[in-house]
């Protein structure tokens, strides 16, 4: 058992990989309404004994009929997934390691403390709607109402004993409602809900960025009830591809808060005079969090789902109505005409095709593999007057995708610190090095002084590191400008930023050792 209290003192450090699971995770005070009473005397010499007292009341809020989704980590099985899940218990992961314990609840004679909430699965014929709209039901058979219809729903509904006056500011949330016989049947009995309820603690150190929090502490509520699996399956090929024969089930969060008394073995006081009545025959739950997933057959295999798979071509089915020949070739061939704008502001249309084709490429490799913009790799059909942007759209995605990822983007932008840093060291050092060549003796700044302060690998250290990182990419580019055919165009003259083309044909034409001939002009 864990609380607030011990909890920096229990915490222990956790591998990679490694996971550890606890109990439960009391918070200091649960959620309800507190009082707290100040009381002094005073007496002294000559003076009556006077008493002075005072009282403050004040409410720890907690959730109660209404969860936020952002207090939702995950749901298993996963929301409308169809899949074989015969054997699975359906599980929620709250971000909040506590709110399973938040609000107190009649516990019995259990030793673990009980669990406010409990995860119930239902088939779709369990729950009831009758009286409610149809704009109010959700697909999970949930209806929205009032906290004040949830708390009094009638006369017929099995009332919540609860121990202090009802404290919310929720006005409004969603309900279930289901036969009494129903409830008593599937709910978890009082001394099965500490065990159905847990925190998990896990390193966190080696996760993606998914909204997972730092510290790697989940509270985790089990249901105990086996989801409904179909008996066989589909007789017709296409039932059974639509999900017709699939089952069905629904999970709901729902709060027992006033309840759990009658979920003990032997109800007792007002739990068991309210059973015994005769006079309540169904119940309202406020749900907190619900979904749906779908059960496929036992025999369904990986086999049987790999034989329906369609194979067919990723294309437009039917061109062979179409006039125009470069049209149907570009829509045999995958790709797929888009609206383009361009950046002085015209519209026009432009192609667009994924990364797998539909026919084997002819053409093999663009004129220029190596993009340094978006706009770089737009291909322009000078016959038709089109743009091709499936290089440039896919340039821009990568790029996307890579500055989208944390990691990477730190460690981009701490290389480009370190480039910028070791180049203006450089420079700094050689405008130094040339002032103290001119100065006179008098000048701190002395050759020999600016030599002691230079360090004797700086230059190849910032060269190798800064700079030859390019020259397998300036030497591929090159090459293309050696040909007497060749057009250079601004770009390629200023490329590599070292020296200048004219050298570079000479080094690359005169010395098998590039690198080393690079390094050689630079220092001289």
């Amino acid at each position: 058992m864990m609380d607030d209290a011990n909890f920096v003192a229990e915490q222990s450090s956790l591998e990679p990989g490694q996971i550890r699971f606890h109990d439960n995770f009391l918070p200091k005070l649960p959620a309800g309404p507190y009082s707290i009473n100040v009381e002094q005397k005073l007496k002294g010499d000559g003076l009556t004994e006077k008493h002075f007292s005072r009282q403050q009341d004040f409410i720890v809020d907690g959730p109660r009929f209404v969860l936020g989704e952002e207090e939702v980590h995950s749901v298993y099985p996963p929301p409308n997934l169809q899949a074989h899940y015969q054997g699975v218990l359906p599980q929620v992961v709250l971000r909040k390691r506590n709110m399973p314990w938040e609000r107190q609840v009649y516990s019995g004679s259990n030793k673990l403390p009980t669990p406010w909430v409990a995860l119930m699965l239902f088939e779709p014929e369990e729950l009831l709607v009758d009286d409610a709209p149809s704009s109010a039901v959700l697909r999970t058979r949930a209806v929205s109402r009032t906290s004040e219809e949830m708390l009094q729903p009638g006369n017929d509904y099995l009332p919540p004993v609860l121990t202090a006056s009802p404290q919310t500011d929720e006005a409004s949330c969603y309900c279930i409602d289901l036969d009494l016989t129903t409830f008593l049947a599937l709910a978890p009995q009082l001394d099965e809900l500490p065990y159905l309820s847990h925190v998990r603690e896990v390193n966190t150190g080696d996760k993606e960025f998914l909204g997972m929090h730092a510290d790697g502490w989940f509270g985790i509520v089990l249901g105990n009830r086996l989801p409904k699996v179909p008996a066989q399956t589909a007789t017709d090929p296409q039932e059974e591809l639509e999900g017709k024969n699939f089952a069905r089930n629904i999970v709901h969060l729902v709060s027992i808060e006033g309840f759990s008394g009658y979920l003990a073995q032997n109800p007792e006081g007002v739990y068991k005079e309210n059973l015994e009545s005769g006079r309540f025959h169904k119940v309202r739950l406020a749900s907190l969090v619900n979904w749906e997933f779908y059960c496929k057959p036992p025999e369904e295999s990986f086999l049987k789902i790999m034989d329906r798979l369609g194979t067919g071509l990723l294309k437009v089915a039917d061109t062979d109505g179409l006039s125009n020949e470069a049209v149907r070739e570009a829509l045999e061939g995958g790709y797929a005409p888009l609206q383009y704008n361009t950046r002085i502001g015209e519209k026009t249309m432009a192609w667009y095709r994924g990364p797998l084709l539909p026919v084997i490429e002819a053409g093999g490799k663009m004129e220029n593999d190596t993009f340094f913009s978006a706009e770089s790799g737009l291909i322009y059909d000078t016959d038709n007057g089109l743009f091709d942007a499936s290089y440039a759209t896919a340039w821009q995605i990568g790029r996307l995708l890579a500055l989208s990822d944390a990691h990477f983007s730190q460690g981009l932008l701490n290389w480009k610190r370190m480039a910028r840093k070791k180049i203006s060291e450089f420079l700094t050092r050689n405008e130094l090095q040339a002032t103290a060549s001119d100065a006179d003796q008098d000048n701190p700044f002395t050759p020999e002084r600016i030599e002691e302060l230079l360090s004797p690998d700086f230059a190849i250290d910032t060269f190798f590191k800064q700079f030859l990182e390019k020259v397998e990419m300036a030497k591929r580019i090159f090459t293309k400008t050696i040909s007497p055919d060749a057009q250079i165009d601004e770009e390629l003259k200023d490329f590599p930023g070292i020296v200048s083309q004219k050298t570079y044909e000479g080094l690359f034409e005169l010395s098998d050792e590039l690198q080393q001939a690079l390094v050689d002009e630079l220092l001289n």
